[in-house]
């Protein structure tokens, strides 16, 4: 098929641009690191709205907000738990399946046909 550009769906979603930018909000003065497709954001320092055309330059700012998350650890271990389950359950499936055990049926049985 040859897509042409006429003939697009208007709302094409695309990737996300990696390219980033720094912001300082006007009201306290704190920067972050934002994509530059941003338009306009809520600042974590002081909860106030700032659009990108209102940001501050960069020298203008008096400290950083570091947007990287730490690492959940209750969250990882019980990923790990689910996962080692799932690994499991397909396992006992596998087995069942190549002794013809496996049965969409209720109450596991057989079809008849």
């Amino acid at each position: 098929m040859n897509f042409d550009s006429d003939l697009r769906a208007p709302l094409e979603l695309t990737k996300a641009s990696v390219k980033t930018a720094t912001f300082v909000c006007p009201n306290c003065r704190y920067s972050r690191t934002l994509s530059v497709s941003t338009v306009g954001v809520i600042c974590s320092n002081c909860n106030k709205y700032f659009s990108t055309k209102d940001a501050l330059p960069d020298s203008e700012a008096i400290g950083a907000i570091n947007t990287s998350k730490t690492i959940d650890t209750e969250f990882t271990k019980r990923k790990a738990d689910m996962e080692k389950k799932a690994y499991e359950w397909r396992d006992q499936q596998e087995k069942s399946g190549k002794l013809g055990k496996i049965s969409h049926e209720p109450d596991g049985a057989q079809r008849k046909w």
